[in-house]
C-alpha cells in the first residue's frame, strides 16, 4: 500500500476503511481484511476508521481522511448521487485511493469509478489447475496458504 499525503495535512494521519456491500453477494473476508489493514495503519501511525455507512461520504468528512480503502466492498457502495459526488471531488482534489479485492465489483454502473479503477468485475474465470513449488519451508505465507488450498480454495 503506497500513501502519498501533503506535509502538514489535517489529514494526513487519517484512513477510512470502508466496507460498504449493496445487495447481492457479500465476501467473507471482510473482517479479516479490516483487522488486518487496521493492525497495519496502527503499527505505521495512522488512525483507521472503519464504516460501511456512506453516509460518511461528505466533502467535510472526506477532507479528514488522507486515504479511503475500499476493503471488499462490492455491488453498490453509494446510496446517493451527492455522496457519489464527495468521493468523485475527494479524488479530483487529491484524496489517495486503494481498492482490495472486490472493490472492482462496486459501483459496477458508475462509468467514472471503473474508469478511475482502471476496470470492472464482470466474472471469475474457470477454475484452473497449478503446480505451487514452496522455496521457503518456514516463511509463516505457508501455514496460512496450506489452510487456505485444504478449504478447497
Amino acid at each position: 500500500m503506497f500513501l502519498f499525503v501533503a506535509a502538514g495535512s489535517v489529514a494526513q494521519k487519517n484512513i477510512l476503511i470502508y466496507t460498504k456491500n449493496g445487495k447481492g453477494y457479500v465476501h467473507e473476508n471482510i473482517s479479516a481484511s479490516v483487522e488486518a489493514l487496521t493492525k497495519l495503519c496502527k503499527s505505521h501511525s495512522y488512525r483507521p476508521e472503519t464504516s460501511n455507512d456512506p453516509a460518511i461520504f461528505t466533502p467535510e468528512k472526506l477532507k479528514t481522511f488522507s486515504c479511503i480503502i475500499f476493503a471488499n466492498t462490492n455491488n453498490e457502495g453509494f446510496d446517493t448521487e451527492a455522496q457519489r459526488q464527495a468521493f468523485t471531488e475527494y479524488i479530483h482534489n487529491g484524496g489517495a485511493f486503494v481498492g482490495i479485492h472486490s472493490a472492482s465489483g462496486s459501483e459496477r454502473q458508475w462509468r467514472w469509478f471503473w474508469a478511475m479503477l482502471g476496470g470492472k468485475f464482470v466474472r471469475h474465470p474457470e477454475l484452473q489447475k497449478f503446480s505451487i513449488k514452496v522455496i521457503d519451508v518456514v516463511n509463516p505465507f505457508n501455514k496460512i496458504s496450506k489452510r487456505y488450498l485444504a478449504m478447497g480454495r
